[in-house]
């Protein structure tokens, strides 16, 4: 939980003009207020809502549909992301850079003392009437608010024959300066006096109480005049933080379980049905500093009860989050009817009566996965890959006969064993010019040879030249610069460390991936020095430090290693197996995909050819093995391993009949 709250409290602090700006909001008023993306507001030049600070946090409201809230919850709003991915996008290290902008002072709102904002809210409620008939109708009728519990709740109605006449008992009550600071009266534009923003159209006066005192005042439009021509009801509240939910005294119930629910009408629709509810400004709300712990306090056993949508949904697992760490004893969720989407006003205007309540699962810790979300990604992976939209994902090794067994996958570990002078290293560094061909940037890390060592390799490859160099070598070049120019533009690196020590191959790899490495060569396992006892044990170590380092970085090695030299030429005859890897089982174990080589040719002369090595794939985590070997050889006279395309294509048409 303590990762979930500093995260929340970090992007909490940026600066939300320059959130704004990335998300391609029109900024204007230097700062002060903001256009939605696509346009300016329905009347053109209206900006569509306003930046301020409270307390030291940057907030926004919007001013048609009264939402805001802090920088999270404005990047939710404009791209409709859930919360975490909004965290995400928040902190993560590919931030698109901004050009300076001089903004204005920001507007800082300052909360009106809680005793003073007591006596404005209540002079200024208690001059108001009670809720009349047709708005008492339009509860029962859209929102299964009974008129009784308007009653209960004290439900009042402003409009333009009350307004300025609550607005001037307030004004008696407070003075002009906290009314305005409330919201609760503002400068006329044709005058110097006050108008009261809740004497146009007709309003629902929601009190807040606590205690017997009422601390915040709302109000909801349910009509644009007194002739009941209902266009588009609005919410609003008072100005400055909200100090309590709605209804907080239901949460001293003991060990009842407490409603948690999204605004007023929500909780009187439970109420009115005895389930003891609360009912919050919002998940912002929850957000700020004291707010989740002061519910706790009061109640804790909470059952999270927001709206069945898609907003509702995003927020369940960080209102659950919140509320654990601000110390609840259990956090439940209600389990809405299946098909149903709405509030608790729409489930009981439905003539539902009955639903379900959990355990709330806990969120899944950061950097698990949901089982779930893998199947339907892998699906739609393997499906998009069935049609031929996508390619399979992984790096191609560039021999097609392999590439139909394995890819090189992101964080991935595939050993390649072979005994000893059987060519793994140059077969290895055959797989760095093979895959560099089709686009990655590969890093050979050598630990076997030194510079002059791999420079030679490299050089007779590169001119096809065994061990025996002719005199002139003029007519051998002529003949493969063209191939030799192609080498040299492939996107291939060498490391070549004299310290093989666990903490410099370590350090070098890191140092590979900072140059843009995006498949590194390591040549070979058992030359790592790792403390231990025995081989066995520094084997594992050597093995151990492949593994984690890929898949901390999600760079894969494809690594050699050595298989034991043969007691005899019978034995070496024979295809190598796993069990023959030097050193430990736990190279084997670590490795997603293991590679033998095989050269049986060296040990029975009338077996096979010379310069052809036999690849035999003897685990693959992610699919099947290859029932046959998989063949490359060298070019006459030396050179890079490239495939005997014929003979496999060959084979494996025979095996498919």
């Amino acid at each position: 939980m303590a990762d979930m709250t500093d995260r929340i409290r970090e992007a909490r602090a940026l600066d939300i003009r320059d959130e704004a700006r990335r998300l391609g909001i029109d900024i204007a008023n230097g700062g002060k207020a903001w256009f939605r993306p696509g346009g300016r507001g329905p009347k053109g030049g209206s900006p569509s809502g306003s930046f301020f600070r409270r307390d030291g946090v940057w907030l926004w409201r919007e001013r048609s549909s009264g939402e805001g809230g802090d920088v999270p919850r404005l990047v939710q709003h404009i791209t409709g992301c859930t919360f975490g991915d909004a965290l995400d996008l928040l902190l993560g290290a590919d931030r698109v850079p901004l050009p300076p902008v001089s903004y204005a002072p920001a507007e800082e709102r300052v909360d009106v003392p809680i005793e003073v904002r007591a006596r404005a809210c209540a002079a200024f409620y208690e001059a108001l009437p009670p809720l009349g008939d047709a708005a008492r109708g339009w509860l029962e009728d859209t929102r299964s608010v009974s008129s009784k519990t308007v009653s209960r709740f004290g439900l009042r109605q402003a409009d333009e024959r009350t307004g300025d006449a609550a607005m001037g008992a307030a004004l008696q009550a407070v003075g002009a300066d906290v009314v305005v600071a409330l919201g609760l009266g503002v400068p006329s534009k044709h005058s110097d006096s006050l108008r009261c923003p809740f004497g146009w159209g007709c309003w629902i006066a929601i009190p807040y109480r606590d205690g017997g005192q009422i601390l915040h005042l709302q109000f909801r439009r349910y009509s644009r005049s007194n002739d009941g021509d209902a266009k588009g009801p609005k919410y609003r509240h008072i100005k400055g933080t909200v100090p309590i939910p709605f209804n907080v005294e239901a949460a001293d119930n003991g060990e009842t379980p407490t409603m948690l629910v999204e605004g007023a009408f929500d909780a009187m629709a439970l109420a009115q049905r005895g389930f003891p509810a609360v009912g919050v400004p919002g998940v912002s709300w929850l957000r700020q500093a004291g707010k989740a712990d002061d519910v706790v306090r009061r109640a804790q056993v909470l059952v999270y009860g927001f709206d069945a949508d898609e907003a509702g949904e995003d927020s369940r697992e960080e209102v659950q989050a919140v509320l654990r760490a601000a110390g609840a004893l259990a956090v439940r969720e209600v389990v809405w009817p299946k098909g149903f989407r709405g509030d608790w006003c729409d489930f009981y205007a439905e003539g539902r009566a009955l639903f379900e309540v959990r355990e709330a699962k806990r969120p899944i810790p950061e950097g698990m996965f949901s089982a779930a979300d893998l199947i339907r990604d892998g699906v739609d992976s393997l499906l998009a890959e069935s049609r031929g939209e996508i390619s399979k994902p992984g790096h191609r090794t560039g021999v097609d006969a392999l590439d139909k067994w394995i890819r090189i996958t992101e964080g991935s570990y595939t050993l390649l064993g072979g005994r000893p002078s059987d060519g793994k290293s140059q077969v290895l560094l055959s797989l760095a010019y093979s895959m560099a061909a089709l686009g990655p940037r590969i890093g050979v890390l050598s630990l076997e040879m030194n510079r002059p060592q791999i420079t030679e390799r490299l050089a007779k490859s590169a001119l096809k030249v065994g061990r025996d160099v002719p005199d002139d070598l003029s007519e051998t070049y002529r003949r493969a610069a063209s191939e030799i120019d192609a080498l040299l533009a492939l996107p291939v690196f060498v490391d070549c460390p004299d310290n093989p020590l666990e903490d410099n191959v370590r350090r070098r790899l890191d140092d590979m991936a900072e140059a843009g490495a995006e498949v590194i060569m390591l040549d070979y396992v058992q030359q790592i020095r790792c403390k231990g006892n025995g081989i066995e044990e520094r084997t594992a170590k050597a093995s151990s430090l492949i593994k984690t380092w890929a898949q901390r970085t999600g760079i894969p090695v494809i690594a050699a290693a050595a298989l034991r030299r043969p007691e005899n030429d019978r034995e070496g005859a024979k295809r190598p197996r796993v069990e023959g890897l030097r050193g430990s089982g736990m190279l084997e174990f670590d490795a997603d995909v293991v590679l033998l080589m095989h050269n049986g040719h060296k040990y029975d002369p009338e077996r096979g050819c010379a310069a052809v090595r036999d690849l035999y794939l003897e685990k693959n985590r992610l699919g099947m093995v290859s029932p046959f070997a998989i063949q490359i050889e060298h070019p006459e006279p030396f050179g890079f391993f490239g495939e005997l395309t014929y003979i496999t294509q060959m084979r494996m048409h025979r095996d498919n009949q």
